[in-house]
């Protein structure tokens, strides 16, 4: 009897042990047991798998947008054909450059504003009128520019190269640049005599003219009654 019952348990053993082998082997050859199905469904969907991954992995990162405000500015060049200054009065000095309106300065306005480059001064452009003058401005819904709202904003002309002061006129009584054309009508006044011993040469204000010494002063008033004589 107890034989009998030694060869059932050995039997049953090696029926568990052989069960257990099968199921390790089997889940060897298919690790991924979600994967049921035929042999090509189960290929497919692994590659499937496999380009979904590599396709995320080298996908660039997207960069947001960058916003870069418009920067209200315009440069241009032409001729200059007006001056007003205005703005000595507390209104507005402006010039007139290839037919555009540009404001250089308003009154008392503490606002931040451009330069006239160039020129010794505002005053000084209207000596410039006739030449190309270049603007770098803020253009303005009228159609107008503007020198206000960046001190880099400007009106530039070329300065002129001092060529030496000369007296000209039909009385020798006009001092002026050398090259300009010094022309006046043929009369003589008591005034005109002060000039012969006067100085025609550059004065601090950068043009030429006569040196008003206390003599020619004088000399002038002392003239003023004279009578001209054709």
């Amino acid at each position: 009897m107890n034989k009998h019952l030694w060869v059932g348990v050995i039997i049953v053993g090696l029926v568990s042990v052989t069960a257990i082998l099968f199921l390790n082997q089997q889940t060897a050859e298919a690790p991924n047991a979600e994967l049921i199905g035929p042999p090509e469904q189960i290929e497919n969907v692994a590659t499937s798998t496999e380009t979904v991954a590599t396709s995320t992995d080298s996908a660039p990162t997207p960069k947001p947008p960058v916003s870069v405000a418009p920067v209200p500015k315009d440069t241009f060049s032409g001729k200059l054909t007006g001056v007003n200054t205005g703005c000595f009065a507390d209104g507005e000095c402006y010039a007139v450059v290839g037919g555009k309106h540009v404001t250089l300065t308003i009154g008392w306005s503490q606002e931040t504003v451009g330069s006239v480059v160039g020129a010794p001064s505002i005053g000084d452009l209207e000596s410039y009128i006739g030449e190309t003058a270049t603007v770098y401005a803020k253009p303005l819904p009228d159609g107008t520019f503007t020198l206000y709202g960046n001190a880099s904003y400007y009106l530039a002309v070329t300065p002129k190269t001092p060529k030496g002061c000369v007296v000209g006129g039909c009385s020798s009584q006009l001092c002026g640049e050398a090259g300009d054309e010094l022309v006046s009508t043929c009369e003589w006044t008591a005034k005109y005599s002060c000039y012969q011993k006067a100085t025609c040469e550059r004065q601090p204000s950068g043009q030429c003219g006569w040196t008003e010494t206390p003599e020619l002063l004088q000399c002038i008033a002392e003239a003023g009654t004279a009578v001209s004589i054709q």
